[in-house]
């Protein structure tokens, strides 16, 4: 079989890497490979990227200690595989989202989006319309209240 590439996120870097996955006879999953050598695919079936089981830890890590969000984290790994030119770096924000159409199924969102609104939130128009708004109670208005924070996080200042 021929070598695969995939991305593999670590702590030191982004890199384009070659595996050779194993075909022998009886041979495991090429998931279960990954995780063999400690790195968690980002698929079970088509995998083209993965992340080392330090990273994770260190991302972990990371997001207990000074609330770093996945974006921030992603952008200090770019800085780190290459510091004078980070933007050439490949984007992997790309399997976030548009890449799979998310667009057709949240049309009420802006196009371009990774991200989507929280579900559970209220949003006029799509999970809750204006009528029932204004029909609800005084001492029930505060279950249609829209907090809106300035990262997905929730760390951050409300708006």
């Amino acid at each position: 079989k021929e070598f695969k590439h995939i991305t593999l996120l670590h702590t030191a870097g982004i890199f384009d890497i070659l595996v050779n996955f194993c075909f022998c006879n009886g041979h495991p999953e090429n998931f279960a490979q990954l995780l063999d050598l400690r790195m968690f695919p980002g698929s079970m079936e088509r995998i083209g990227i993965a992340f080392t089981f330090e990273l994770l830890d260190d991302f972990h890590l990371h997001t207990l200690t000074s609330k770093k969000t996945a974006f921030d984290y992603y952008n200090a790994l770019q800085w780190k595989t290459n510091p004078m030119l980070p933007q050439k770096v490949q984007d992997s924000k790309c399997h976030a989202g548009q890449s799979h159409g998310i667009d057709t199924y949240v049309p009420h969102q802006p196009t371009g989006h990774i991200a989507i609104y929280c579900p559970a939130c209220p949003e006029p128009g799509f999970n809750i319309n204006v009528k029932e708004i204004h029909q609800t109670p005084n001492e029930k208005k505060h279950k249609h209240t829209l907090y809106i924070a300035v990262d997905g996080c929730h760390s951050s200042q409300r708006l």
